[in-house]
C-alpha cells in the first residue's frame, strides 16, 4: 500500500489519545478513513487494553468498551456510512486484509490471533457503538435525564413543526378572543390599526416557535434610553470615513450635482447627529427628499459605480470605500424604519404569547430539534448531570465540526474540556467546506473553540492535504482560484491550504477525450450579436449553457460509454433549474433531481395525500375531485359534473360497508356514464372508466373500514396495495423516484397514525398543511447506485459526493441580498437583537453587517465545495464581465471569484472580442481550454441595437416551413407511450410493439383486434386458457382439475366474447384444453409445484431515461431441480404447421424473453440472467429462447 505524502500527520491522528486532537481534512482526503481507523484503534488496542481487567470472556470486554465511545456525525446518512466502514474494517482484519486509512501492521504489540479474537467480538456487538446525529444522541441524554431537564417523560420531537403551528392556532385564537373583546387591550389595538393585525402577529409568532426563540431572548425594551448612545454610535462609525472620502466631491462645486449634493448631506448629517437626543429625532434627520436622493448615490458608490465627473473630481484620490458605503447605507436605511412605539408593543405581545405557546408545548410534550440543542445544553449545566454523562465516554469523536453551532460547541466543550475525568475528544473537518451559515454554522465559535484549546493544551490543528478525489489539473485550477480569493479573516474565513494529488491518482492517464480537457471553461457570450460579454442577456447565457451540457453529455455517453451517472450538474440555487432541465428531456437524457423541496406539490405525493383525505373524511370533497381524476380511478373531466348532479359526492360521504350505500354510489355512477357524450374530450382515451371509478370506490370502502378496525400498518399495507399506486408511478418517466416519492409518504402516514398524539383530526390536519406547504418536505432519493441517470442538485446538497464528470453553470449568478427579516430574533455574545414584523431594534444594523460578511466569505466557501467536488474533469460555465475589471472591487458572484484568477485567460478573452475570426476555442498556459458556446437554439439572435427594422417575409417563411416540418415528429414524441406490454391477454400482441410500426398502424396495445378467419377468437381463447393454468390446484388431482377448468371454461370467456359468440367461442377452446389434460407440459407443471417462485408474476420493469417501462405478468418463474438455477416459461398457444417451425416461432419472442429476464435478475439480484423458456402447449413442447 504507497503511503500518502501526509501519512505521518494521518498517524498521529490514528494513534493520540493524552490530548484532544483537531483535523482539518481537505476536500476529497478521506477524513471519513481517519475517524474510522482512529476508532479501531482504540477499540482493538488503547480501550480495549483500559477494560480488559474488568473480567468475563473476549465479548464481555468488546461490549465495554465499544459502549464508551460515541461518534456525532451531521447527518443520518454519514452516521450510517460511519457504521459500514467500521464494520468493514474489523471484518478486513478478520480476514488477514488491509483497512483503509491504516498501515500495513497497525497493532505491532497485538498477537494476531488475539487481534482477530477481539475483532471479531467487536463486529458481533457493533450495534453497542454508539454512532449517531448530535440531535439523536441529545434525545437520547433528554430521555435517560426528563426529570433534570425538566422535560415531559414522554416527550415526542415534532420534527415538521406541525404540532407547534396547531398549538401557535390555538394560543391565537384564544388571544384574539380576549384582546379585541369589549375590553380590548391596547398593545393589541394600536398594532391592527398600524396594519400588524392577528394574521401577521400569528406569522410573526410561528417564526419565532420555530426558530426555537425563548420567551427570556425578546427584550421588552428595545428602545431604551441607555441603548441610544450605543445605536447613534454605530450609525456614526461607518459616516466619518465616507465624509471624509467623498470631500473631493464637496471641493467640485454644485457642478458635480448628485455627487455634490450627497457629500454635502453627508456632512450635514454628521453635523446634525451630534445635538439628536433620541431615536425619533435621529430618524427624522436620515428622513426626506434630499436623503433619498442621497441615499440612491450612496448605493451607487457602495456597488464601484461613478460618475465621469465623479471620477475627474477624485483625481489622485481614492473612491470611497464601497464596503463602507454599504454598511452606512445599510444602517441608515434601518433606521428610517425604527419604530420607537410600535416596536416595543410588538414585543410584549410576543413576548407573553410565547411564553404561554412555550407553557403548553412543554405540558404536552413537544420538542423541537432546535430544543433538543437548547435543553441538553442547559442539562449539561448542571454538574452532577455533566459528570455523569461525562462519566460514561472514553472516547467523543465529532464529524463535520465546522458546520456545528454555538449551543453545540457548548455541548461538546461541557463534555469534553471540562471535569476531572473526561473522555478523548477528536474533532474532524474542514472550516474551508463551512456553507451552512444560514442554519447557524458559526466559524466565529469554530476560531474560538479552536483558541480554547490552543490556550488550555496547546493543540494546533493536524492538516490534512493529500487528496484521492481529483486528477492533478483540477487541483491546480482549485488552488489558482482559491490562492487570490480565499483569505484568513478571524471568525470568517480561513486560510486556503492547496490540496496535493494522491500518488494513485496523479498516475492515471488524463481525460482528453476528442478536444476535452480536465479543466474547461465554457463562455456564454452571444457572439454574433453581442459587443461585450456581459451585454448577453443573463437568460441566453443559461439557455446556451443547457444545450452545451445536454450535448456533451450526450455525446460522451454515446460515443465513449460513459454512464449518464458519471454526469453531475451542480446550482448554486434552483431558480433557474427548469432552463437547464429542458434540453436534458428533449435529448432523453435521464436525470434525477435532488432534494426538491416541493415533495408535496409532486402529483404523485398530492394524488395519495388526497386518497388518504377521502378515506379520513367523508366529506372533503375537494380531495375527493383530487382523487377520483387521478390515475388510481381515472375519471374525465368530462364526467365531474353528471357525477355531482347524480348525486356523486353524497353518496360517498355516506359510503361504508353498507351494501345499500354502495349500491347508491354504483348508481350514480351508471348514471353519470351514461349522461358523457362520447364526443367530450378525454373521453376516448379511457374508456370504461366507470368501472375503474367504481373498483375505486370499493377499495376507499374498504380502506374506510381497515381504518376503524385494523393497525395502522395494516391499513397503510391496505392502502398501497388496493388501488396499487406504486404500480401506477412506477410506469411513469421516472418511475423509480416516483416511487421512492411514494414510499416516504406512505411512511409518513404511518408514523403519523402511530404517534401517541395523533388522532383523525390531527392527521387531516397534517396532511393538509403539507399539501398547502406550511412544511415542505424534500423528495426522496432512490440511493446514489439505484438508477443510471445523470444527477442535479445544489452545491450545498453536494457536500460528501464527487462526480466523474461536473457541470458548474450560471456561475454568473449572484447571491440573494440574505435572510428576510421579517421576524427574527438574534442573541450573539449577549446581545439581544430583533426584527418583530419588520420592525427593526436599534442595532439590528450590526446582525446584517455581520450576515453580509458570513454570506460574502460563504460564497467563496462554496465555490471551493463545487471545484472538490470533480474527479476526472470539471466544467465552468458563465456569462463573463469586462476582462479589464476582474479582480477588482466587490466579487457579488462566483464568475467574479473565477476572474481573479491568474494566467492568460484574460488575453483570450480580450481577443474574442476584438478579433471576429477567432476561433471560438482556446488553450491557456495552464492547458486550460476555453471555449465561446455556441449559440442556443432557441434564441432569437436579434442585434438589440437595432430596434426598428423591416420583417423578413423570406426568413418568416423558412423559419414556418422548418416548424411544420417538425412538428409531426414532436407530436409523435408527445403521444409516444411511457408503457410498453411485456405481454397482452395470450402474449400475441408483444411481437408488434416490439418492432416499429407504420404510421397509420394501430397500437396493438391498446387496439382490440378482430378475430382472425383462420385462427377465430384466438387472442380470447388464449388468456381464458392462461386463466385455467393460473388457476389450477397443483395439489390436487391433475385430471380432477381439468374436468373443474372445462366447468369454468365458459364462465372465463364471458367477459371476452360478446354474448352471441360465446358458445362459438366455448367450442373453439374445448380441443386445447383437452390436449392440455393429457400432456407432458402439464404433468411437468404438477411435478415443478414445490419448485414454483411464483405463477402469474406481475411484472414493472422501470424505464428511466429513453426507454419505456414494460408491463406485463411472467406465467411461471421456478427453480430448475436440478441445477437450481431461476427458469422463466411463458405460456404460448400459438399454431405452427409443423414442430419444425417451433424454433423460427420461438425467435420471434426473443424481446419478450428479454424484458423478462432482465426483470427477474435485477428484481432477484442475480449474477447471470435466468433461462428462457416458451411452453407452446398446442404442440406439447418446450423450446429454450
Amino acid at each position: 500500500m504507497t503511503r500518502p505524502a501526509d501519512f505521518e500527520i494521518r498517524e498521529a491522528a490514528r494513534t493520540t489519545f493524552e490530548t484532544p486532537v483537531v483535523v482539518e481534512a481537505g476536500a476529497g482526503s478521506g477524513k471519513t478513513a481517519v475517524l474510522v481507523a482512529r476508532t479501531i484503534t482504540w477499540v482493538l488496542d488503547v480501550g480495549w487494553s483500559r477494560h480488559a481487567d474488568g473480567g468475563g470472556d473476549v465479548e464481555d470486554v468488546a461490549v465495554r468498551v465499544l459502549k464508551r465511545v460515541l461518534a456525532l456525525t451531521f447527518t443520518e446518512k454519514a452516521a450510517g456510512e460511519m457504521a459500514r466502514r467500521v464494520g468493514k474494517a474489523l471484518k478486513d482484519i478478520i480476514d488477514g486484509e488491509p483497512v483503509l486509512g491504516m498501515p500495513d501492521c497497525p497493532f505491532p504489540s497485538v498477537d494476531p490471533g488475539d487481534l482477530r479474537a477481539r475483532a471479531a467480538a467487536c463486529l458481533v456487538h457493533l450495534d453497542r457503538l454508539q454512532i449517531t446525529t448530535i440531535h439523536a444522541w441529545c434525545r437520547h441524554v433528554l430521555a435517560t435525564h426528563p426529570v433534570e431537564a425538566g422535560i415531559h417523560p414522554g416527550f415526542e420531537v415534532d420534527a415538521e413543526g406541525l404540532a407547534q403551528r396547531a398549538v401557535v392556532d390555538d394560543v391565537i385564537g384564544e388571544w384574539v378572543g380576549q384582546a379585541f373583546s369589549d375590553e380590548p387591550e391596547e398593545d393589541a389595538m394600536i398594532l391592527a390599526t398600524s396594519g400588524h393585525g392577528p394574521d401577521a402577529v400569528w406569522e410573526a409568532l410561528a417564526a419565532l416557535v420555530e426558530s426555537g426563540v425563548a420567551e427570556e431572548d425578546i427584550d421588552p425594551d428595545p428602545f431604551a434610553e441607555n441603548r441610544f448612545l450605543d445605536a447613534r454610535r454605530d450609525l456614526e462609525q461607518p459616516l466619518q470615513p465616507l465624509v471624509e472620502s467623498t470631500q473631493p466631491f464637496v471641493e467640485a462645486g454644485p457642478r458635480l450635482k448628485l455627487g455634490y449634493d450627497a457629500a454635502t448631506w453627508l456632512a450635514q448629517v454628521r453635523e446634525e447627529l451630534g445635538e439628536a437626543d433620541g431615536f425619533a429625532a435621529t430618524r427624522a434627520i436620515l428622513e426626506g427628499g434630499a436623503a433619498d436622493a442621497a441615499l440612491k448615490r450612496i448605493g451607487a458608490w457602495a456597488r464601484g459605480s461613478f460618475t465621469k465627473g465623479e471620477t475627474t473630481a477624485l483625481g489622485d484620490h481614492g473612491p470611497p470605500d464601497a464596503e463602507t458605503a454599504a454598511t452606512f447605507l445599510q444602517n441608515a436605511n434601518i433606521w428610517r424604519t425604527l419604530e420607537p412605539d410600535l416596536m416595543p408593543r410588538a414585543a410584549r405581545v410576543l413576548k407573553a404569547l410565547l411564553k404561554d405557546v412555550r407553557r403548553r408545548l412543554n405540558e404536552h410534550g413537544v420538542v423541537s430539534f432546535s430544543d433538543l440543542i437548547e435543553r441538553t445544553s442547559r442539562l449539561l449545566g448542571q454538574g452532577r448531570t455533566c459528570d455523569q454523562i461525562r462519566g460514561d465516554l472514553d472516547l467523543l469523536l465529532v464529524d463535520e465540526f465546522q458546520d456545528t453551532d454555538r449551543r453545540q460547541y457548548d455541548i461538546v466543550g461541557r463534555i469534553a474540556l471540562e471535569g476531572e475525568r473526561r473522555p478523548s475528544l477528536f474533532l474532524v473537518g474542514d472550516p474551508k467546506q463551512s456553507i451552512y451559515g444560514w442554519r447557524q454554522a458559526d466559524l466565529a465559535a469554530y476560531d474560538r473553540f479552536l483558541a480554547r484549546l490552543r490556550e488550555t493544551g496547546g493543540v494546533e490543528p493536524l492538516v490534512l492535504s493529500v487528496n484521492f478525489r481529483s486528477v492533478p489539473p483540477i487541483l491546480q485550477e482549485v488552488a489558482r482560484i482559491m490562492t487570490p480569493t480565499m483569505h484568513k479573516r478571524e471568525g470568517l474565513q480561513p486560510a486556503f491550504q492547496p490540496l496535493q494529488a494522491s500518488q494513485e491518482r496523479a498516475s492515471e492517464d488524463l481525460f482528453e477525450k476528442g478536444d476535452r480537457r480536465p479543466v474547461e471553461h465554457w463562455v456564454s457570450w452571444s457572439r454574433a450579436t453581442q459587443k461585450r460579454f456581459d451585454s448577453t442577456p443573463a437568460e441566453w447565457a443559461r439557455d446556451m449553457e443547457a444545450e452545451a451540457i445536454a450535448r456533451d453529455i450526450k455525446e460522451l455517453h454515446d460515443e465513449h460509454d460513459l454512464e449518464w451517472s458519471s454526469f453531475g450538474i451542480l446550482f448554486r440555487a434552483r431558480s433557474a433549474l427548469e432552463r437547464y432541465l429542458r434540453p436534458l428531456r428533449d435529448a432523453g437524457i435521464p436525470f434525477q433531481v435532488e432534494g426538491d423541496r416541493e415533495f408535496y406539490r409532486r402529483r404523485e405525493v398530492v394524488d395519495v395525500v388526497n386518497l388518504v383525505r377521502v378515506i379520513l373524511d367523508p366529506n372533503d370533497h375537494l380531495a375527493l375531485v383530487g382523487f377520483i381524476r387521478s390515475p388510481m380511478a381515472g375519471v374525465p373531466d368530462a364526467a365531474l359534473m353528471p357525477l355531482w348532479r347524480n348525486g356523486f359526492p353524497a353518496h360517498m360521504s355516506e359510503l361504508d360497508h353498507d351494501p345499500k350505500a354502495m349500491a347508491n354510489v354504483r348508481d350514480a355512477i351508471t348514471a353519470a356514464a351514461q349522461a358523457v357524450p362520447a364526443e367530450a374530450a378525454g373521453v376516448e382515451q379511457v374508456a370504461g372508466w366507470e368501472h375503474a371509478l367504481t373498483e375505486a370506490v370499493r377499495a376507499v370502502a374498504s380502506l374506510r373500514r381497515s381504518f376503524t378496525e385494523e393497525p395502522a400498518d395494516l391499513f397503510v399495507e391496505r392502502l398501497r396495495c388496493l388501488l396499487l399506486p406504486e404500480a401506477l408511478e412506477g410506469a411513469r418517466y421516472l418511475g423509480a423516484h416516483r416511487v421512492a416519492n411514494l414510499d416516504q409518504v406512505f411512511r409518513k402516514i404511518f408514523e403519523a397514525l402511530t404517534r401517541t398524539t395523533a388522532g383523525t383530526e390531527t392527521v387531516l390536519r397534517e396532511l393538509k398543511a403539507h399539501v398547502e406547504e406550511v412544511h415542505p418536505e424534500k423528495t426522496a432519493a432512490v440511493g446514489d447506485d439505484d438508477v443510471d441517470a445523470v444527477r442535479i442538485m445544489t452545491v450545498h446538497m453536494s457536500k460528501g459526493l464527487d462526480f466523474d464528470h461536473l457541470y458548474l453553470p450560471d456561475l454568473h449568478r449572484t447571491g440573494k441580498d440574505g435572510v428576510s427579516d421579517g421576524t427574527r430574533v438574534v442573541v450573539t455574545e449577549g446581545v439581544r437583537e430583533a426584527s418583530l414584523m419588520g420592525m427593526p431594534s436599534p442595532l439590528w444594523g450590526k446582525i446584517k453587517a455581520r450576515e453580509r460578511d458570513v454570506r460574502t466569505a460563504e460564497t467563496v466557501r462554496l465555490l471551493y465545495v463545487a471545484l472538490t467536488r470533480a474527479k476526472d474533469r470539471i466544467v465552468l460555465l458563465g456569462r463573463w464581465g469586462d476582462p479589464d475589471k476582474f479582480g477588482s472591487g466587490a466579487q457579488k458572484s462566483m464568475a467574479d471569484l473565477v476572474g481573479c484568477r491568474p494566467g492568460s485567460w484574460d488575453i483570450i478573452l480580450r481577443r474574442w472580442i476584438t478579433d471576429p475570426m477567432a476561433p471560438p476555442f482556446d488553450y491557456d498556459e495552464h492547458g486550460v481550454r476555453w471555449r465561446i458556446l455556441p449559440e442556443a437554439s432557441g434564441l432569437d439572435p436579434t442585434d438589440v441595437e437595432q430596434t426598428a427594422h423591416a420583417l423578413d417575409v423570406t426568413a418568416i417563411a423558412a423559419g414556418s416551413a422548418a416548424w411544420l416540418s417538425a412538428a409531426p415528429a414532436a407530436a409523435a414524441r408527445a403521444a409516444m407511450s411511457r408503457v410498453k406490454a411485456a405481454s397482452q391477454g395470450s402474449h400475441e400482441a408483444f411481437v408488434e410493439t416490439a418492432h416499429d410500426r407504420e404510421e397509420d398502424d394501430q397500437d396493438p396495445v391498446l387496439t382490440r383486434r378482430a378475430p382472425s378467419e383462420s385462427r377465430p377468437f384466438a387472442r380470447e381463447i388464449g388468456t381464458a386458457i392462461h386463466r385455467v393454468i393460473e388457476e389450477l390446484n397443483l395439489d390436487g388431482d391433475p385430471e380432477d382439475e381439468c374436468a373443474r377448468a372445462q366447468k369454468r371454461l365458459a364462465f372465463d370467456l364471458a367477459d371476452l366474447v360478446s354474448p352471441a359468440a360465446l358458445d362459438q367461442a366455448t367450442r373453439a377452446a374445448r380441443p386445447l384444453l383437452d390436449k392440455l389434460a393429457g400432456s407432458h407440459l402439464l404433468a411437468r407443471l404438477f411435478a415443478l409445484k414445490h419448485h414454483i417462485v411464483g405463477r402469474e408474476v406481475p411484472l414493472l420493469h422501470s424505464g428511466d431515461g429513453a426507454e419505456p417501462t414494460v408491463v406485463g405478468a411472467i406465467d411461471l418463474l421456478y427453480r430448475d431441480p436440478d441445477s437450481g438455477e431461476y427458469v422463466v416459461a411463458d405460456y404460448k398457444t400459438d399454431s405452427v404447421p409443423d414442430t419444425e417451425g417451433l424454433s423460427s416461432r420461438a425467435r420471434t419472442y426473443v424481446a419478450q424473453g428479454e424484458a423478462y429476464v432482465g426483470a427477474v435478475q435485477q428484481a432477484l439480484r442475480l449474477d447471470r440472467p435466468p433461462r428462457f423458456e416458451l411452453w407452446f402447449l398446442q404442440h406439447d413442447e418446450a423450446v429454450r429462447a
